[in-house]
């Protein structure tokens, strides 16, 4: 194996069947300095099992198991710490990187020192892997950080500066669930510098239109990261109304089906006139 310049940092917990698509996406990458570390979080469904053949074969595989499910941003932060490269990319279970992704946004990165952390835009698709929609967020720093509160980076799109990272405290070992969110306000704070790169570069599965019930708690404990971010990048007095936004996504989720597509559909329209517009 060549000296990584790279890891790639997927955490997975029962990820079969997307696993498999989502790992050789990542080894068939155009770019191939990278060493893969993969978190497996206490998977019962035969994904420890599929990883194990996967490290056999190729040596850019390093597969790390905790015996005991720890969570996503504890697993994550565990991961931050036994890396061994100066960048970091993130991937989900059940996405696909496209050929050449990694050569994109390392050439990106390399061309642009400033930045610490550089997503991409992405194509959502569906469970069978059919495309549904571009996904794209704002490109330059300056529109990133004031849509913090909507959260503009494509969590299994950035590449990030491991020091950087490590600077604003890394991923939380508490956060369960949206621990980008809360880490994408504490990189803010620390006066990280965010770019998006305006091209898909990933595919990224998506339950459906209207997402998954997700419970109200969770709902909850959303809106508590949205709220202390804010606060933490002394965000203005409309970013603090806007994160209560996840409650009408909370609200389309358990409404029917017409009625939900609706409410999706006027959600994205105000999304988009709200946000600048892109090159």
């Amino acid at each position: 194996m060549k000296s990584p310049l790279l890891t790639v940092l997927l955490p997975v917990r029962n990820g079969m069947p997307y696993l498999i698509e989502a790992v050789e996406s990542i080894l068939n990458q155009t770019f191939s300095a990278f060493e893969f570390l993969i978190i497996d979080d206490a998977s019962m469904d035969g994904t420890t099992e599929f990883l194990a053949t996967v490290a056999a074969r190729d040596d850019r595989v390093r597969v790390l198991r905790r015996e005991t499910s720890c969570g996503l941003g504890a697993a994550l932060r565990f991961g931050m710490q036994q890396t061994r490269t100066s960048w970091v990319a993130r991937m989900d279970a059940d996405d696909i990187a496209l050929p050449h992704r990694l050569e994109r946004q390392m050439a990106f990165v390399d061309a642009n020192p400033q930045f610490d952390i550089v997503g991409a835009w992405a194509m959502e698709i569906d469970n069978g892997g059919s495309a549904l929609q571009t996904r794209t967020v704002p490109v330059a720093h300056p529109d990133i950080i004031k849509l913090l509160w909507a959260n503009p980076m494509l969590h299994p799109t950035v590449v990030m500066r491991k020091s950087a990272i490590e600077r604003a405290g890394s991923y939380a070992d508490q956060v369960r669930r949206h621990e980008d969110y809360d880490l994408w306000f504490r990189c803010a704070a620390a006066k990280l510098l965010f770019a998006n790169i305006p091209e898909v570069l990933l595919h990224y599965r998506t339950s459906g239109i209207v997402g998954r019930k997700v419970g109200f708690a969770h709902t909850v404990a959303q809106i508590r990261i949205g709220l202390r971010g804010c606060w933490r990048v002394r965000a203005s007095p409309h970013s603090y109304v806007l994160v209560f936004g996840v409650l009408a996504k909370e609200f389309i989720a358990r409404t029917p089906r017409p009625i939900a597509e609706c409410g999706l559909w006027l959600a994205r329209l105000l999304d988009q006139r709200a946000r600048p517009r892109q090159p």
